[in-house]
């Protein structure tokens, strides 16, 4: 079960696959908001996705 705290390694979109983050909210309709561990455009800057369940695979589920 997904929860805020888990570590995932995002699939799609393609301009981060391949990229890990964390579940830091979950949105309406399934949806969850992942901020990425690098921002390869800018590493100053944090990335934050909006994703299905399916864009992303669970690395652990450990809260922070």
């Amino acid at each position: 079960m997904l929860k805020i705290g888990t570590r995932v390694r995002v699939h799609y979109p393609d301009y981060v696959a391949g990229l890990r983050g964390k579940l830091i909210a979950q949105e309406n309709l399934g949806r969850w908001i992942v901020r990425l561990e690098k921002n390869l455009a800018n590493p100053s800057q944090t990335l934050l996705l909006s994703l299905e369940a399916s864009d992303f695979e669970v690395l652990d589920s450990h809260s922070p």
